[in-house]
């Protein structure tokens, strides 16, 4: 199997069956997983508790990393967005990364938290895209130059599903203005993960928005430009 094959096989375990032998199968002796900030070494992905339903939206996969972003319930449950990032070796998911964040039914933009583009773009260069996404988190949301916006959004269309935040470079500018006129923080302190796959780029990182969060972020190039953007931003629960 390949690294995608993998992480469907077991998604389709853990929402299915839940056989023991078959999720031994299929993760590697040593798992460790990273729910937000909080790190475990543990036999199989505890979160899926049984009846949970996981909807892949859209996947994205660079050598033997896999994201998942998806629409998942569970009986008696509100629904959540999530993203996972699982690491595969020898046909066995070895780590995972995982965040989530409640589904809304009302949007700044009028866009869900998953609509929008769902495949990547195969003959898009993934260097390419990564470099754009990278030069776009040093700048402006490590380095703070917010001046620096329009060289990084498309000003012909940024598609945007964040719930908080409009469309467009004007929607993301009165965003983060609006917090700091709150008293609240914009602050990515570290990107420490970054995949790439065509067009799409998926980012994680840590930071601060009037508390410390995980910020995880998927964005969509074309053009040069970032055209899109979905997130899962969590709160790092204390210990």
């Amino acid at each position: 199997m390949n690294a995608q094959e993998t992480v469907t096989a077991l998604l389709a375990e853990l929402t299915g069956s839940h056989d023991p032998a078959r999720i031994a199968g299929l993760v590697g002796a040593d798992y460790v997983e990273h729910l937000d900030e909080r790190t475990a070494q543990t036999s199989a992905p505890g979160d899926f508790p049984s009846g949970t339903r996981y909807e892949v939206v859209r996947v994205i996969v660079d050598d033997d990393m896999v994201l998942t972003h998806a629409l998942l319930s569970s009986p008696g449950q509100p629904n959540s967005v999530g993203v996972d990032l699982w690491k595969v070796a020898d046909d066995r998911i070895v780590e995972r990364w995982s965040s989530r964040t409640p589904e809304v039914a009302t949007t700044a933009s009028g866009r869900s938290q998953l609509d929008g583009a769902t495949v990547p773009d195969d003959t898009a260069d993934s260097g390419t895209s990564r470099k754009i996404v990278s030069d776009w988190t040093k700048a402006v949301l490590l380095g703070g130059d917010f001046s620096a916006v329009p060289r990084f959004l498309s000003e012909k269309s940024y598609a945007q599903h964040n719930p908080e935040v409009a469309d467009g470079i004007d929607g993301f500018t009165a965003a983060t203005a609006r917090l700091r006129s709150a008293g609240l923080s914009f602050d990515y302190h570290s990107i420490d993960i970054t995949i790439a796959e065509g067009d799409f780029v998926f980012t994680r990182g840590v930071g601060n928005l009037g508390q410390k969060v995980v910020f995880n972020d998927i964005w969509r190039i074309d053009g040069g430009k970032i055209v899109e953007h979905w997130d899962v931003v969590s709160p790092v629960q204390a210990d």
